[in-house]
């Protein structure tokens, strides 16, 4: 019997610290962005951008002449559409 009331309590916490850990987080979902890119990283895409329309160089190239990554290129051009 103890053992029941023990095992209750347990499963009360639990449960207790789930739903306020939902409230929390549904509270401060909206606040959260993440890191920002800063504006040399963005000029840096924005060159890669242009050397792609201008030159006709692959993506890959490109990222290198503009001292970008092509991961960080494609995370900003997936944000800017």
């Amino acid at each position: 019997m103890m053992l029941d009331i023990l095992a209750a309590m347990a499963s009360k916490d639990y449960e207790d610290r789930r739903r306020r850990q939902a409230e929390g987080i549904s509270q401060h979902k909206d606040k959260f962005k993440g890191k920002q890119q800063t504006q040399e990283t963005v000029d840096k895409c924005l060159k890669a951008n242009k050397l792609i329309d201008e030159n006709k160089l692959s993506q890959i190239e490109a990222c290198k002449l503009a001292g970008v990554s092509i991961s960080t290129w494609r995370r900003f051009n997936k944000g800017v559409k």
